[in-house]
């Protein structure tokens, strides 16, 4: 940055404009020659701006003997270059920018993660049965049952001798019967669940049945542990590159040993910082999966399929002050979402100023849904202060909010209704979080604030010089209220703004006729008073005072003599004006009188200090300007560079030609290159730019990209987007209470008009047959009722349809029947409803129980058809 407050040159990391040159053994003061040579060499690239040699103490200490500045990057970096493949012996290495500029650290927004589990070996344990009876043949029916219908837990008694022969074998012990086949992901419960409903529904008696697993197993060595890692990397690698192509997958495992004797199973995260990396790996592994390529984890002696399950994983950090204050927001989110599927947390870090809030879960759309409303309470609302900007679709002068006076009435909201603010001049930006209650209060008190400024009466910038005023007496008027216009307003009332710009002498005036009238009496009295203190003997030019060039008045006793020009001003001018210059952007700095703009050493002096200061505090005195002077940069270069779309970050990154995605090195945030806004992979950034503009137009696309299944409600005083999801084509809709058509809209008031319609225009209401059997087979009430009522129909393998089950609908021509397909096999439907009446009876003795054959619909007035 220039003097003037103008920025000279961006550099992002790994860009540089200075240069460490020379080996560290030169003596500056007796080798001339060798600066001669330095000058001369690099001079033919571009102009040198900055020649800095070091003492030979410092030489040893970094290793080179001086630093070269080129006049901007493009320049020093092909100076550079020449000098590696000249291979000169300059010994020249690149002085690259503060580092803290890469803090992005272990913080990741959003990750993926694949969870995965497997099992120690093969199952040294077994399950038992522990029959109620102590009868003989009880106990063989039960085995009987058992092993014809379960037999693949290998069931197995205890022969009745045995108990004479073994005296640790017990008279309980035979009426246990042991299954020796248990797999290992079985628990109790799971075998209760299986053989609970088969035993009831045969009459068998039994106290409990249970695993009982052995507890020796050998410790997992860091080589076995680590063997895992390496096999999991390799398969995803593989599959990975098959799919794309490409291993550049950068991911981390970890893997955990079950911690103690009894537990056998495995768990082991990889962990994908990149998301949509992730995912595209994650789709490739489920692919590799059904095309038979499986993940095998275990001992050589015990390889098996490993469980592979998904999960979306985000976090949000932020200041723990702020999640106190957003806490019962956040739990209002934390009662409305299924536990059961997603996983929503909070933790402190280390320094307790800061909180994490996780959202993580299987199902993308889901997790997203909660983290958008997270965001939003986080976020709470972002207002662009540029002049004429709306708020809630009026144009208010937001651009106020920037003013000294628009800080202040800001930092008196944000104590009366405890929100957080943060003010960005630099993006003309002020965002306010908080509890959504308070926010919404604070957004109301700031348009009336802003409105204000539109119904005042009077809107009108006084000029403070003469002939009208004395000089001095906007800058009387301001030390009288030490420089706080607030508390001039405050003597006035409410309704009244007022803004200053000293170097050009104008005090604007914002409010009521009244005020209007007492501000120009105090003005005049000011003025007035000026005029007979200049009338006094004692004269700024008797005593040699200089005149300062911005108040037009004799200089206060602390003033300074800019060097760029030779001009004196008053100390407490020239921080009015550098005020002004930064909050307007107001560049490049210039001197009031003859308009040359501020050296470096200016800066320095007026913004840092003296020579002597404590230079620790520098980057903060400068933070302001040097906000200020990249804004100024970026709004007048918006096609080389763009701002982080974080409200409160400094980030910035370059603007590419083609669409990319860029994460912040400051915040994480992750930003196409090209347009500056969200990720938008599948739609380019003008579509984009226009779905974030046009509401209706964002609906559209998205309604075209699935026509068959997206409409909106024919009701022309509804329009609801409605997407269609299964079923038939008559719909109703949820807001309206409308019924129509969904193939040709037609519409109707009642459900009747419209099947009728289906039937005569489209040969009927188009029910998918498909999606009712899965409806059937998915419903728990459909299941737990087969299971308890009628469990044998589970285990009978010609009603085990979960296989490779499909029914065909026959043609309107062919014969009334209906055929099943069940492993090739084909079978009428009607013989099959007979068959199972048959095995019904046979199981239970109930003569009563009869299926029955509806070969049309019942319908009730007004209501769908129901299908029997």
């Amino acid at each position: 940055m220039s003097g003037s407050g103008v920025p000279l040159e961006i550099l992002m990391p790994g860009e540089f404009c200075s240069m460490y040159v020379g080996k560290g053994d030169i003596d500056w003061e007796s080798d001339a020659t060798y600066r001669k040579r330095l000058e001369e060499y690099f001079g033919k690239f571009g102009k040198i701006t900055e020649f800095v040699t070091f003492g030979n103490e410092y030489q040893k200490k970094i290793g080179h003997s001086c630093i070269i500045r080129m006049e901007n990057k493009e320049v020093a970096k092909r100076a550079f270059t020449c000098s590696s493949e000249d291979r000169c012996d300059f010994n020249v290495e690149p002085r690259f920018v503060r580092k803290h500029l890469g803090r992005v650290g272990s913080y990741h927004p959003s990750a993926y993660q694949l969870l995965i589990r497997w099992w120690r070996r093969p199952s040294c344990g077994y399950g038992q049965i522990k029959l109620k009876s102590r009868d003989f043949d009880h106990r063989m029916y039960a085995f009987d049952v058992i092993s014809k219908h379960l037999g693949r837990f290998q069931p197995s008694l205890l022969s009745e001798d045995l108990v004479e022969r073994d005296p640790n074998i017990s008279v309980d012990d035979l009426y246990k019967i042991k299954l020796q086949s248990v797999p290992l992901d079985f628990d109790n419960k799971r075998l209760l669940h299986i053989f609970g409903p088969v035993l009831n529904s045969y009459g068998i008696e039994f106290d409990e049945i249970y695993v009982v697993r052995k507890k020796m197993y050998p410790v997992e060595s860091n080589e076995v542990l680590e063997e895992y890692s390496q096999r999991i990397s390799d398969h995803i690698i593989k599959v990975a590159k098959n799919a794309a192509g490409s291993n550049n997958y950068p991911f981390e495992v970890k893997v955990r040993a079950p911690k103690h004797a009894a537990e056998i199973e495995f768990v082991a995260v990889v962990l994908f910082n990149d998301m949509n990396l992730g995912i595209h790996v994650g789709n490739a592994l489920k692919e590799a999966a059904e095309n038979g390529v499986f993940l095998e984890m275990g001992s050589l002696n015990h390889l098996h399929q490993a469980y592979v399950q998904q999960i979306f994983h985000y976090q949000m950090k932020i200041p723990k002050i702020l999640c106190n204050a957003i806490s019962d927001d956040l739990k209002d989110i934390y009662d409305r979402i299924d536990h059961e599927h997603i996983d929503f947390n909070h933790r402190s870090d280390t320094n307790r100023k800061m909180c994490r809030l996780f959202v993580a879960g299987e199902d993308f759309n889901s997790v997203n849904e909660v983290k958008a409303a997270v965001d939003k309470i986080i976020n709470g609302c972002t207002i662009r202060c540029r002049d004429g900007e709306r708020m809630d679709g009026i144009e208010l002068p937001c651009h106020r909010l920037l003013t000294r006076v628009g800080r202040d009435f800001l930092y008196n909201l944000s104590q009366k209704y405890t929100i957080f603010l943060t003010i960005s001049p630099h993006k003309m930006e002020v965002k306010i979080q908080g509890s959504v209650s308070n926010v919404e209060k604070a957004k109301t008190e700031i348009k009336d604030f802003l409105r204000e400024w539109l119904d005042a009466d009077i809107c009108q910038i006084l000029i403070l010089e003469p002939p009208d005023y004395q000089p001095g007496t906007l800058k009387t008027l301001l030390a009288q209220n030490s420089y706080d216009l607030y508390s001039l307003e405050k003597q006035f009332g409410c309704g009244l703004h007022l803004d200053a710009n000293i170097v050009r002498r104008e005090l604007l005036f914002v409010g009521k006729e009244t005020q209007f009238q007492k501000l120009l009496i105090m003005l005049r009295s000011i003025s007035d008073g000026i005029h007979s203190r200049e009338s006094s003997k004692t004269a700024h030019s008797e005593i040699g005072l200089p005149k300062c060039v911005i108040c037009l008045c004799a200089a206060d006793l602390e003033n300074y003599c800019l060097e760029a020009c030779g001009h004196h001003a008053c100390k407490s001018c020239l921080n009015m004006q550098l005020k002004t210059s930064i909050e307007t952007r107001g560049f490049p700095i210039v001197c009031v009188a003859c308009e040359k703009s501020f050296t470096w050493l200016d800066l320095e002096v007026l913004v840092l200090g003296d020579l002597n200061r404590n230079k620790d505090e520098d980057s903060r005195k400068l933070q302001s300007l040097s906000d200020a002077s990249l804004a100024y940069f970026v709004e007048r270069h918006s096609d080389l560079y763009k701002h982080c779309l974080t409200p409160d970050c400094r980030g910035l990154h370059p603007v590419t030609t083609d669409a990319d995605l860029d994460r912040c090195r400051l915040c994480g945030r992750v930003q196409c290159t090209r347009c500056g806004k969200e990720e938008h992979e599948s739609i380019t950034c003008e579509e984009y730019a226009r779905l974030r503009i046009n509401a209706d137009e964002s609906v559209r696309k998205w309604i075209q990209e699935d026509q068959t299944r997206r409409r909106i409600c024919p009701n022309v005083n509804c329009q609801t987007v409605i997407e269609k999801l299964g079923g038939c084509n008559h719909m109703q809709c949820s807001q309206c209470k409308q019924h129509f058509c969904w193939i040709c809209m037609f519409s109707a008031p009642e459900s009747r008009k419209i099947y009728a319609h289906m039937d005569a225009e489209h040969g009927g209401p188009g029910t998918d047959v498909h999606e009712l059997i899965a409806e059937m087979e998915n419903d728990p009430f459909i299941r737990e009722y087969i299971e308890m009522q009628h469990p044998a129909l589970l285990l009978d393998p010609r009603f085990n349809f979960g296989e490779e089950v499909f029914w065909v609908m026959p043609d309107e021509d062919a014969d009334d029947q209906m055929l099943m397909v069940n492993n090739g096999e084909f079978h009428n439907f009607f013989e099959y409803q007979q068959e199972l009446n048959r095995l019904l009876n046979e199981e239970r003795d109930e003569s009563e129980i009869g299926f029955e054959v509806h070969t049309d619909f019942e319908e009730d007035e007004g209501e769908d058809a129901d299908i029997v």
